[in-house]
């Protein structure tokens, strides 16, 4: 099978295919989901065509919650879940504006990137007043909501008494020297102002030398003027707040830096991954920085030594740091498994029988295997019973097994029947097979429908020796016996039939043809041209299909009645019916095909329940009602 002929098809778009390589017919490969996707699938190679054999979907990987933001909000603009792909917008509330660079986040691998969108209350303008008008109230800081009041002074107001404060702002692009307002302050014998009103020109500093893991350019300098611009640099091991490697940041006009100027080291926060069974024990991890943890009961450390380590990214590797326990279905040599399942959780339970004529290896151990953290427990398979035969292949058709029981496996009896666009070599259309001293008896080809097979039994004729397969347009004459005659001697294979009429070398009461064919069932007795008067047939459906009508018909004056069953396929319950969820308004113990039920999770099983329907004898769209974790 070809990667290129995978790699094409639209349905594989969500799968890893970087490790797939051409590979052999037989052969089976497991493919991981694509970044931003959680799940595997597998694939058998089939005579140059690729088939799913199973494994879970890929689904999106959630990135959970992306965060609320104070006085701020937040929705979905691209999908409908906070899952791979997703983004989400956020907006300030009335009275507030975004300070941040970017109002979006969007989910990625690592999770949510960028930082969460911070909110801050819009500033009014510095008022500016006549000298004859006191503000009672700070103009200068005022923020969406503040109330600042006014009152007139009289004109000849000059004087200051002891502890009046002094209200005085400052040109454009200058800022008061003091943080605290100017108080008249009786000094000795004279009055000052503390501290003095002064106004400097705005400025930004810079901390030289910069902080550990820090660099600015320009570098040397630590006085900026509004609107000049710094590019803070962080060393490996270290971020800006942001979470990036590098920030520019602007000298605002209030002498304040549009974001922070110090590198810190990268940290990873606990990851708080619900699976992981030790997370509230964990600790802030620097970068490198390795931690030891367990997962609960039914999943697995990701990696083999159950160790975490913190990234440049500020996420623990690997991730996910768990993973659930699953054993694929196992080939148990020689072995049926009972209600097979592609894929089996962390202690759940198989049981097998050993095919017709073979034996369990071991008589003392018990037919059964349990899914563990290191695989299946182990399973010796059955061997061959000696003496006993053994299935045979019949090519181009299919055999049904008896059903009785405590059969001598040295004397056993099986029936079979042949594909579409085929039949038996030996006429109808299933036959018998018979186990004597460990080999079969009875088996016919399974030949072209265009052919004939043996010439069928004409009573009374001389028997001579004849080919097993006949081609069309074939004709054989036969002989009757002495005293018997017949008006026809020949007979011609045509589209596979003999045809009709049949020489009659002793023409008796109005007996029946072989009874009717009917798909994936047989019939339990031998073949023959002619079936007599009151002769009773029972057919059989193969295993997985139910018939449906009367299972037996009679032969009554050349013509069998009543008319003959079908075999339908048909869908148990679905496992776990009864214990793990509830079918809705339904009870019964077979489905037919097309067939949908709804069902809902019992306690204390959760899930969101749904619908399921069968489908060629199997339930589509298996239910899935988990347990508490």
């Amino acid at each position: 099978c070809l990667r290129n002929e995978f790699i094409k098809n639209p349905d594989h778009a969500k799968l890893d295919v970087s490790k797939l390589e051409d590979t052999a017919s037989d052969k089976t490969v497991r493919l991981p989901c694509a970044i931003g996707y959680v799940g595997f699938l597998r694939f058998k190679c089939n005579k140059g065509n690729w088939h799913k054999e199973g494994g879970r979907e890929c689904e999106p990987k959630s990135c959970g919650h992306p965060g609320d933001t104070p006085n701020g909000d937040f929705h979905l603009s691209i999908l409908n879940d906070f899952v791979f792909g997703a983004e989400v917008v956020y907006e300030c509330r009335k009275g507030y504006q975004m300070v941040t660079r970017t109002r979006h986040r969007t989910c990625v691998e690592q999770g949510w990137d960028s930082a969460l969108p911070i909110c801050e209350a819009v500033k009014c303008p510095v008022i500016q007043v006549n000298d004859n008008v006191v503000i009672i109230g700070s103009s200068e800081d005022a923020t969406y909501g503040n109330v600042i009041q006014f009152e007139c002074q009289s004109n000849n107001m000059e004087d200051y008494n002891e502890d009046d404060i002094l209200r005085y702002s400052c040109n454009p692009r200058y800022m008061k020297s003091q943080g605290r307002a100017p108080r008249c302050t009786k000094m000795v014998n004279r009055a000052i102002w503390s501290p003095t009103p002064e106004c400097e020109e705005v400025k930004c500093s810079l901390s030289l030398p910069p902080t550990r893991g820090t660099s600015y350019t320009p570098a040397g300098r630590n006085l900026f003027l509004p609107d000049e611009r710094v590019t803070v640099t962080c060393a490996s091991g270290f971020w800006i707040f942001s979470k990036t490697s590098k920030e520019i940041v602007t000298c605002q006009e209030d002498g304040k830096w549009s974001s922070s100027t110090d590198c810190e080291p990268i940290t990873c926060d606990d990851p708080r991954d619900p699976l992981v069974s030790s997370r509230y024990r964990w600790q802030r991890g620097q970068l490198r920085e390795t931690h030891s943890y367990s997962c609960k009961s039914g999943f697995k450390t990701t990696n083999a030594r159950g160790v975490a380590t913190c990234t440049s990214d500020g996420s623990w590797t690997p991730h996910p740091l768990c993973e659930e326990i699953t054993c694929d279905k196992p080939d148990i040599p020689n072995a049926v498994i009972e209600d097979p399942k592609t894929r089996y959780k962390y202690n759940e339970q198989l049981t097998y029988e050993c095919k017709r004529n073979y034996e369990l290896l071991d008589s003392t151990t018990r037919p059964a295997a349990t899914c563990t953290t290191n695989g299946w427990t182990r399973t010796l398979g059955c061997k061959e019973i000696e003496g006993a035969c053994i299935n045979p292949t019949v090519e181009n058709g299919f055999i049904v097994q008896s059903n009785e029981r405590n059969v001598d496996p040295m004397n056993s009896k099986i029936y079979y029947s042949c594909n579409e666009r085929f039949k038996p070599s030996t006429r109808g259309w299933w036959g018998a097979a018979t186990c004597t001293e460990g080999k079969w008896s009875g088996i016919s080809k399974c030949i072209d429908q265009s052919q004939c097979g043996r010439i069928p039994v004409i009573p009374n004729t001389i028997k001579v020796t004849h080919r097993e397969v006949y081609n069309n347009q074939a004709t054989v004459q036969i002989h009757c016996k002495d005293r018997y005659s017949s008006e026809n001697m020949n007979i011609q294979c045509k589209n596979g039939e003999w045809q009709a009429p049949l020489p009659a070398c002793k023409p008796q009461g109005v007996p029946c043809d072989p009874p009717p064919k009917v798909e994936n069932a047989i019939v339990k007795i031998p073949y023959q041209n002619e079936y007599i008067e009151g002769f009773e047939v029972n057919y059989e459906c193969r295993k997985a299909f139910e018939i449906k009508g009367l299972q037996k018909i009679t032969c009554k004056n050349g013509t069998w009645t009543p008319s003959p069953p079908t075999c339908k396929q048909y869908c148990g319950k679905p496992e776990g019916a009864g214990k793990h969820f509830q079918i809705v308004n339904q009870g019964r113990e077979r489905y037919e095909n097309g067939n949908q039920i709804e069902y809902e999770c019992l306690s204390p099983y959760k899930g969101p329940g749904g619908k399921t329907i069968c489908k060629n004898g199997e339930w589509h769209m298996p239910v899935e009602c988990k347990g508490k974790s």
